[in-house]
């Protein structure tokens, strides 16, 4: 399970402290997301079984995050201007990158293509068993 501590007690997690404190911010919303049994396990089931074209994480619950309504709401006034978001869309990937190690993934260092089922991401990193 991801909180707020133990993502701040995560390597790096501390730089992301701007984001987690803001209000305007819905990273309690990725948390909450992030820490359900059934995206968890989507996202493992790509990184596991997705070989021939290995997808990132992300990509597979991308719909799913940009659905919930406060975090399309923060998106929403901010599309014309990407750099407005960067740090939240950092702070999602190394939410992403919690709970895949927390089931005993690694990162491989490749990023993959979304795709157009995202408004918002483009890339994220792909994951293999450790």
């Amino acid at each position: 399970m991801i909180s707020r501590k133990s993502f701040l007690d995560a390597p790096h997690g501390r730089r992301f402290l701007p984001v987690v404190d803001d209000p305007k911010v819905p990273a309690k919303q990725v948390l909450d997301l992030l820490n359900d049994p059934k995206v968890i396990a989507v996202m493992v089931f790509a990184s596991e079984h997705k070989k021939k074209v290995p997808v990132p994480a992300l990509g597979e619950i991308v719909e799913v995050l940009e659905q919930v309504n406060e975090i399309d709401q923060y998106f929403r006034p901010r599309m014309k201007v990407p750099s407005e978001t960067l740090r939240f869309r950092q702070f999602v990937g190394m939410a992403v990158r919690l709970a895949m190690e927390h089931k005993g993934f690694r990162t491989t260092g490749t990023k993959g293509y979304i795709g157009t089922a995202s408004k918002w991401f483009t890339r994220a990193e792909i994951y293999a068993r450790a």
